[in-house]
């Protein structure tokens, strides 16, 4: 048993971004040793959503002395949204009767270009450990006779088009407004009212938001501050069941209080957004939604009130320069420290993919960061 081939999946662009409308362009090179029996040797390109949601059961013993049983029963889906194949090399149906073709000895390239496309919808890619995901990538398929089949896979981004510049949202928000009063014993406060708005309705990953509150204390009770929260809303889908998650990206407040019966203003607080998912919403296994909270704490009460401004992250206008946009973009961030406006830089796409949670990975000239390589062991002819 020899080393007899390398293969390797090229995506000419770096970083391996798309959006709709774009061609993925590259090319599969293979180095063969020896000579070698090959059916056939395909190129394709698939993007599809997976959820997984893990769903604990419970069931009653007939045996008193073990209680009641409990198992997990594993619910998983799947959509796809693109699936091309093309044959580059040898027969396009890999049947049995079909004599295999010799591969000679060398470097053999096979090109490829698709094109996303224009008007069908697709979401962003995204993941989420196992629980949910969606991924687009390059695969490459030799087929060898009595060996199966050899898969060489390449991850590439996909953006879906939101563009922050649209007419809608591009405008400030309509201004949030609540209100609530503090009861004590018999007596109730004159209303506590808090406004809030943003500058705009969607943001890019780097943009800088801009925030205004206002609140009229009314009350005779000193308020220590105004606090601000953006959150990401994840929720996923499987078999009819679904599951949430909330993550906090910031926790921001206010440098002073508000003293009784007057009236504070927070006025254009800015708020630099770091590397976030884009929002991912009208499909039917995941969704990504942003919202920004910005709220009082009750005095003499364990609660607060609060007004919510929907907030969409958006991925056009690209910026000019795309280096911006490379792989840790796109993933989920690590925990933000509270009162801090940033957080620390997100692990790479490639990283969240693999369930890995590590600085970001250099590599050798010899195999770039959009070059994915495999080695198979096969025996010679």
């Amino acid at each position: 048993m020899v080393k007899n081939f390398a293969a390797q999946v090229n995506i000419h662009k770096d970083p391996a971004i798309f959006v709709p409308g774009q061609s993925v362009t590259g090319c599969m090179v293979i180095n063969v040793r020896n000579p070698m029996k090959v059916r056939g040797i395909r190129i394709r390109i698939l993007g599809e959503v997976n959820t997984c949601i893990k769903v604990r059961n419970y069931s009653s013993s007939d045996n008193s002395f073990h209680g009641d049983l409990s198992y997990d029963e594993i619910h998983r889906e799947s959509e796809t949204y693109i699936d091309r194949q093309f044959t580059v090399w040898g027969n396009e149906i890999a049947a049995r009767h079909v004599e295999p073709q010799v591969l000679p000895s060398g470097r053999h390239q096979f090109d490829f270009d698709f094109e996303i496309p224009l008007n069908t919808r697709m979401p962003s890619s995204f993941a989420l450990d196992d629980k949910c995901s969606a991924t687009y990538k390059i695969i490459g398929k030799l087929v060898i006779p009595d060996k199966g089949e050899e898969i060489i896979e390449k991850k590439f981004i996909f953006l879906e088009a939101i563009n922050v510049t649209d007419s809608f949202l591009s405008q400030p928000t309509t201004p949030a407004l609540n209100e609530t009063t503090i009861c004590c014993c018999c007596c109730e406060s004159d209303p506590i009212k808090l406004n809030a708005w943003l500058d705009h309705g969607a943001y890019r990953p780097g943009d800088t938001m801009i925030l205004n509150a206002e609140c009229h204390n009314n009350s005779i009770y000193w308020l220590r501050c105004i606090r601000a929260k953006l959150y990401r809303k994840i929720q996923w889908n499987a078999k009819g069941h679904s599951r949430k998650k909330t993550v906090t990206l910031f926790d921001i407040e206010s440098p002073i209080g508000i003293i009784p019966e007057r009236k504070y203003e927070w006025k254009d607080h800015l708020i630099q957004l770091k590397q976030m998912p884009p929002s991912i919403t009208s499909f039917n296994l995941f969704s990504v939604s942003y919202e920004m909270h910005i709220y009082m704490e009750i005095p003499y009460y364990n609660g607060y009130f609060e007004v919510v401004i929907p907030v969409v992250i958006g991925t056009l206008p690209l910026p000019n320069d795309e280096f911006e946009l490379q792989g840790n973009i796109y993933s989920m961030p690590q925990s933000t420290v509270p009162g801090s406006t940033l957080s620390e830089l997100p692990p790479s796409y490639d990283e969240v993919v693999d369930n890995r949670n590590s600085s970001i990975t250099t590599y050798p000239n010899s195999n770039p960061a959009n070059v994915a390589t495999v080695s198979v062991e096969v025996e010679e002819f």
